[in-house]
């Protein structure tokens, strides 16, 4: 954002800018105090202001730190999602290991502008960056990992030493633990950088999709971040979940892949006549509207223009863009509205078979009397788990999802997870420098949480002849969660279906903006249990459940198992 664009936006504020009747991009049919106004920008200009009820075909993006997503707003979670977004975790509901975990994306958290913008400034990083050879990254065929041979000629592997200079560049690795081995140490900084990157691969292991971010300069890499935290505010903000996983395609934003292939796996055939990617679409709208193109990206030494482009948005605050029109099937209540999961190929244990089609999540609504997918997500399905008998004898029993069809009626936002008596005291606590202490973590709320930040219900729904509903809760979910790969990798639950948690987020806000719903209310629902390890007791207590609100009616949730080979 120009300094001249800046100084445009404060004119317009202070109410001595055009009147809204004298602008062809303001509209005359309603007035508001100039505060109030949200500023117009055009290829990162501001052109206008505009009040709320007056911005038909604009959408309103909110660009400042305090943002959070719909679901999550004016939830107690809400703080805690801020200042984790602003990378503070030292306060309340955090969790002991946020600051180890340090890059919180892949739970859903992207990092705020403030951040990305100081990320962009760093210059000594992107120069440190630029200096180191590539070569043979670049000519690598295999992954990098740490069983490497040990390199026989002085001076290391050059592919591990290229690894680690750049991971000495973003501070991750100490200089003087970059010895050309590929060492304990460049294992675990290579696993945060992952994390920060949002790379789904093994933890510790340079893949191709690794090394191919790894071998892009790092203002591009910053800037891929600052346009994935544009991408999920932007969806938030026009209700979009349509993001091409349909058809088994992704648009680009300013001609990048935002997510790596590993990060949208269904394995299954896509429907041509499913929803096209509106998510990116409208992501690039608002990029260029907000001053981004591609030419920034071969500019040696754009890192600070970009970084000077992103803090005029946090003095802009929320701002009203330009976007796509919404597509014809959008609207405050799509009554056609359907959820379904496809268990897909798995064998007596529930474990996927290999090379069979994977369990997948549908969000589909009917166009022209035609069913019309919307997105196609990978799940997980139940399986061979270890369970606790009311003896405290622990066995192992295949906890399959139930088939058959099912109602959300409960949407549940930074939900804590109630665990079953079946579930094994060992699981719920953690070892610690204390001792053994109760896992509150995965308990909730949280993002490393069971459930991670948005939870849905499965109910059963029988309705009586007086009309009445009868909800039976089926003790399954569909929701995010604190161990990510599962998702990806194909692995098994206790019978929920767990989402990639931006997924998760995404879709509870499409359901705020898309299905009729009463207003969120906190359950209180208390929960006790004391855990008995190693000769050690504990007391595992909750007091609030979450922010619950009700679907009305409710989205029906049909699970299935459909026959090998379709």
């Amino acid at each position: 954002m120009s300094p001249a664009s800046v100084l445009a936006l404060l004119v317009l504020m202070m109410g001595q800018g055009p009147s809204l009747s004298s602008s062809p991009s303001l509209s005359p049919s309603s007035s508001c105090p100039p505060e109030e106004r949200h500023p117009i920008l055009e290829l990162g200009v501001v052109v206008g202001a505009i009040c709320p009820a007056a911005a038909a075909g604009l959408t309103i993006v909110e660009l400042g730190d305090a943002w959070v997503p719909l679901i999550l707003q004016d939830t107690p979670y809400h703080p805690t999602w801020v200042a984790l977004a602003d990378e503070r975790f030292d306060v309340e509901g955090a969790g002991p290991r946020a600051a180890a975990d340090r890059y919180l994306e892949q739970w859903g958290i992207q990092p705020n502008f403030s951040v990305l913008a100081r990320r962009l400034d760093d210059a000594p990083r992107h120069a440190c960056d630029a200096l180191v050879r590539n070569e043979a990254l670049a000519e690598l065929r295999v992954d990098l990992r740490s069983s490497r041979p040990r390199p026989k000629k002085k001076g290391g592997d050059d592919a591990v030493n290229a690894l680690q200079g750049h991971l000495v560049c973003e501070g991750l690795l100490a200089a003087a633990q970059a010895d050309g081995t590929f060492n304990a140490a460049t294992a675990r900084a290579l696993s945060l950088w992952q994390r920060k990157e949002v790379l789904p691969g093994i933890p510790g292991v340079l893949d191709d999709e690794g090394r191919t971010r790894l071998l892009l300069p790092s203002q591009t890499r910053d800037l891929l971040a600052v346009l994935r935290t544009l991408r999920e505010r932007v969806a938030d903000a026009a209700g979009l979940i349509e993001d091409g996983s349909a058809r088994a395609e992704q648009a680009t934003v300013l001609g990048l892949l935002l997510d790596p292939p590993s990060l949208r796996p269904s394995r299954r055939p896509p429907s041509p006549r499913g929803a096209p990617d509106l998510i990116h679409q409208a992501t690039d709208a608002a990029a260029r509207a907000l001053g981004l193109t591609e030419s920034q990206l071969d500019v040696v030494g754009a890192h600070a223009a970009l970084a000077a482009t992103v803090r005029g948005w946090l003095l802009l605050g929320s701002v009203a863009l330009r976007l796509p029109a919404p597509p014809a099937w959008h609207s405050a209540h799509m009554a056609e509205l359907t959820a379904a999961v496809d268990v897909g190929d798995v064998n007596a244990h529930g474990v996927p078979v290999v090379g069979g089609a994977r369990p997948v999540f549908r969000v589909s609504t009917v166009v022209d009397g035609e069913p019309l997918p919307l997105v196609v997500w990978p799940t997980t399905v139940g399986g061979n788990q270890r369970e606790q008998l009311s003896s405290g004898e622990v066995i192992r029993k295949n906890k399959p999802s139930p088939r058959g069809q099912f109602v959300w009626r409960w949407l549940w936002a930074a939900p804590v997870w109630y665990p079953p008596p079946t579930t094994p005291d060992d699981e719920l606590v953690l070892h610690s420098g204390k001792g053994v202490v109760v896992n509150d973590e995965g308990v909730g709320p949280g993002y490393r949480s069971a459930y991670g930040l948005v939870m849905l219900q499965h109910h059963t729904m029988v309705t009586t002849r007086d009309g009445t509903e009868l909800f039976g809760d089926t003790s399954v979910r569909t929701h995010g969660t604190g161990t990510v790969r599962s998702v990806l990798a194909g692995g098994v639950s206790h019978g929920c279906h767990r989402l990639w948690p931006a997924q998760a987020l995404r879709l509870g806000t499409f359901l705020l903006r898309h299905r009729q719903h009463h207003d969120a209310e906190p359950a209180l629902e208390g929960y006790s249990r004391r855990l008995h390890v190693g000769g050690t007791s504990l007391t595992l207590e909750r007091r609030r459940r979450g922010t619950r609100t009700e679907l009305t009616p409710p989205v029906p949730i049909d699970v299935v198992a459909t026959p090998r080979g379709r």
